[in-house]
């Protein structure tokens, strides 16, 4: 480049305010999304090593092993959540594991797809919305990766969120490309409108809360192309339209046809919920790096890959922080035009270039926290932060758009570039080290899992014919939600493990009730024929009446466990103890047991 050349370039980069919005260099940088998916890989690559399920991938793998058909399948819960669609797919996603022994690589690695090609579509999105905002809409993506409000990765059972958000990424991202040209390409619209529809109709219908972010978004693009006034708001609504049209109908099921059964009253409208300021600081919480906070607790329990990858990311980030900001510099003029202002200037400016793109983020966020404070669904870390999927795209874009400004604004100073990449290849460390801190927790989970049945098989090498277990094998851990203490990871696991054949109508012989289902109530039931009553519960698979008379009873505590008597001899104010006064079961002989080795670890 001839010095005319770059003079041309540095003039029109002092007409930029700030200096940061538009750098021609950095159109070249193609390594965004790469770098994207590499913070991917090593935030989320260890889960490819993990061979368990977690929480209701038991409760959906036991209803798969148990039904012979589709039909069969849907109806362990699926019409009565009213989301037979949904139950279509996971029959075909949980069946892997019937038929291959390599289902958890194939799970394994459509989540990986998943997760890279989510923030990497954001970010496409974003550059192409944003014209000359690259850099913001990389910042945003790798917000969406390192700082998750989801940690459910390895729950299978939550895959459909995941798509679900991809899927509504892509339609959005295709939506611009329909309308963003100098003419309207049909084809790509048509297909955004196909891809939201499959979004919200199969996988997960509160993506719909999305569509007035849509509306914000063609909105802007008519406007860059400089319609304003009536005529902005007539195109507006007419390429809105047919995604609020394709709505109606699931909106009109829903609030037609609720849920039943087991899931009766489970999502509970409230349209008071703008009054609940419990709820409200509960979500402000999580948006305060919440997550983060929880996991401090197990941080004792962290692996040595969790260090040596979050290491790797810092020294990859800072590369990468390097080279942005040696761009920044190359378009910034002289160093002392740069100490001329003051960082709240330089702050104002950025912020004042980030306003629209933050307008953007509030319309896929507000929605989003509206509609679940309306339907009351379940909010916080461990199990229920799979709901937290949905507000992901909105809190990245804030969160992107604040880190951009303040990035910005502390480049007036050659002397705090350095500082500023190692402080963003600090953070973005720290996301990569709390991703895997996570997975290990998952790990851990496992390894007690494991620790527990390798115990249960050595003192029950073999079970009565239709044995029902009461377990108390409480071993609380990762938030509080251990799969040890629940009858859905309980009873799918006995049943594969002492599963005599394949045949889907043999395989659930075996009945767990866990204590926590019976809860603080657990005295008033007794033996029936000492006069007690049996204990009345519904499950999947239907009504069902257990006599805990009849109940082989575990307690599992801190490597020991006991059976019957055995714990009311160590136990004898356990509150359950008239059910014990029987010995350990007769067992029958050993048989093959050919499921066995779907149990990993046992």
């Amino acid at each position: 480049m001839g010095c005319g050349a770059k003079g041309r370039v540095t003039t029109q980069l002092k007409k930029q305010s700030p200096r940061f919005a538009y750098f021609p260099e950095a159109q070249n940088l193609d390594l965004f999304p790469l770098f994207i998916a590499l913070i991917v890989v090593l935030s989320y690559g260890r889960v490819f090593f993990l061979r368990d399920v977690f929480w209701d991938d038991n409760c959906w793998l036991l209803a798969e092993f148990s039904s012979g058909n589709l039909e069969q399948f849907l109806n362990t819960g699926f019409y009565e959540m009213r989301r037979a669609s949904l139950g279509i797919f996971l029959h075909y996603f949980f069946n892997l594991h019937k038929t291959t022994d390599y289902a958890y690589l194939i799970w394994n690695f459509m989540s990986m797809i998943i997760q890279i090609f989510t923030p990497v579509f954001l970010y496409f999105f974003l550059k192409n919305l944003f014209r000359e905002k690259q850099l913001l809409s990389f910042f945003i993506a790798v917000s969406l990766v390192v700082f998750p409000l989801d940690n459910t990765l390895p729950y299978l059972s939550s895959v459909n969120y995941r798509i679900a958000i991809l899927l509504s990424i892509i339609s959005f991202y295709l939506t611009e490309r329909a309308l963003g040209g100098s003419s309207n390409h049909w084809p790509l619209f048509i297909l955004s409108l196909l891809i939201s529809g499959l979004s919200c109709y199969v996988f997960m219908e509160a993506t719909i809360v999305f569509e007035p972010a849509r509306l914000f978004v063609i909105g802007y693009i008519f406007h860059r192309k400089g319609i304003d006034g009536k005529s902005l708001i007539k195109k507006s609504l007419k390429y809105s339209l047919p995604f609020f049209i394709l709505c109606v109908p699931l909106v009109l099921y829903k609030l037609t046809y609720k849920s039943y059964g087991i899931y009766g009253g489970k999502y509970k409208t409230d349209i008071f919920f703008f009054l609940n300021w419990k709820e409200h600081a509960k979500l402000v919480r999580t948006f305060m790096f919440y997550q983060w906070k929880v996991l401090l607790g197990y941080i004792r329990d962290v692996k040595m890959w969790s260090l040596i990858l979050s290491v790797f990311a810092i020294i990859l980030s800072f590369l990468m922080a390097k080279k942005i900001s040696g761009i920044a510099r190359l378009g910034s003029g002289n160093a002392n035009a740069l100490t001329e202002r003051s960082f709240k200037n330089e702050f104002k400016d950025a912020w004042h270039s980030v306003r629209t793109v933050f307008l953007a983020g509030a319309t896929f966020l507000a929605p989003v926290v509206l509609f679940i404070e309306f339907a009351r669904l379940e909010i916080g870390p461990g199990l229920n932060s799979s709901h937290f999927t949905l507000l992901q795209i909105g809190y990245a874009i804030v969160l992107g758009c604040l880190i951009y400004a303040f990035y910005t604004a502390f480049l007036n100073s050659y002397a705090r570039v350095q500082l500023l990449s190692f402080f963003l290849a600090a953070v973005i460390g720290a996301g990569v080290f709390f991703n895997n801190l996570n997975i290990d927790m998952y790990f851990n989970s496992w390894e007690k899992q494991t620790q527990f049945w390798k115990l249960f098989t050595k003192r029950f090498p073999s079970l009565p014919e239709n044995a029902t277990f009461m377990m108390d094998v409480r071993d609380p851990y990762y938030y509080d939600t251990p799969d040890l203490d629940n009858t859905y990871d309980l009873e799918y696991a006995i049943n594969l493990l002492y599963a005599d054949s394949s045949d889907t109508e043999k395989f659930r012989r075996y009945k767990v009730i866990a204590l926590e289902e019976i809860g603080p109530a657990v005295g008033k039931y007794e033996c029936k024929q000492a006069g007690g009553r049996e204990i009345e519960r519904e499950t999947h698979f239907g009504k069902e009446l257990l006599d805990p008379c009849k109940f082989i009873t575990v307690y599992y505590r801190d490597g020991e466990l006991l059976v019957n008597r055995e714990i009311k001899e160590k136990h004898p104010a356990i509150p359950y103890s008239s059910w014990l006064d029987k010995g350990f079961p007769k067992l029958p002989e050993p048989v093959s047991y050919p499921l066995r080795h779907k149990f990993y670890g046992a």
